[in-house]
């Protein structure tokens, strides 16, 4: 059956796990997971039917179809997740994801979870250079006349950027924008953002409150960073735009 899949990683976890305690990350996972179902619980309009699958520096979200619902609850949950992992992971959370639609089994008794949109979504999330969400061409032909879609196009939570791709390539995409969570959420969410760039260092820095940070900035980690400055600086100016400002 299709569903809308939202697959995202943890940046730089390889070199993360090996400094922190197990157990601790642990709570600092299941605390991000409890957190964004909490949200939307209390503050969604509509819930269609949520899911989750975790493994590692892996977590997966996943609806029951693709209906408008369904589109509406996988943007959310995205932008969510996003945003909480980059400023409640205590140490920050730099995450990239990918969002698609297509053929998906989740069996959690026998913990088989298989499918061409799971395979594709994951090369969409891998292939990417940055901290940030993009939707793939085959989603958005399935969501471009829904009219969530063009409300949140309206609202800047979506829009079309030239995504950063590993082998210096770029290419034009939807992407989900983390600066409008507090139009989709309310006002007071406003302390929750992330752009100013000391702050987007921090978050791929690992760093939590009063900290050194648990990685260093190499080649490839200080590339996605600048990648993700970059949008960030456009990200705003297109906010402003939307304000009138």
């Amino acid at each position: 059956m299709k569903k809308f899949i939202a697959y995202f990683d943890i940046l730089g976890y390889g070199e993360r796990i090996k400094q922190k305690n197990i157990d601790e990350e642990y709570v600092i996972q299941k605390r991000l997971l409890e957190e964004i179902r909490e949200i939307i619980e209390k503050n969604a309009k509509k819930r269609a039917d949520f899911h989750t699958v975790s493994f590692s520096d892996t977590h997966i979200f996943y609806t029951n179809d693709i209906s408008e619902d369904a589109f509406e609850m996988i943007i959310k949950s995205s932008l969510i997740f996003m945003l909480l992992a980059a400023v409640r992971g205590r140490p920050y959370l730099p995450v990239r994801g990918a969002i698609h639609y297509g053929d998906f089994m989740a069996d959690y008794g026998n913990s088989i979870f298989i499918g061409e949109g799971l395979r594709k979504a994951y090369e969409f999330e891998k292939n990417q250079d940055w901290m940030g969400c993009l939707i793939s061409d085959l989603c958005y032909e399935q969501v471009k006349d829904f009219e969530i879609f063009k409300f949140f196009v309206k609202e800047q939570v979506l829009f079309s950027y030239s995504v950063p791709f590993k082998e210096d390539k770029r290419e034009n995409r939807y992407v989900v924008n983390i600066e409008s969570f507090p139009r989709i959420w309310g006002d007071k969410c406003k302390h929750m953002l992330v752009t100013k760039p000391e702050f987007i260092e921090n978050v791929f820095m690992n760093k939590g409150e009063g900290d050194d940070g648990l990685l260093s900035l190499n080649g490839g980690a200080r590339r996605k960073m600048e990648n993700t400055k970059e949008f960030f600086t456009y990200a705003r100016k297109k906010n402003n735009t939307a304000k009138g400002l």
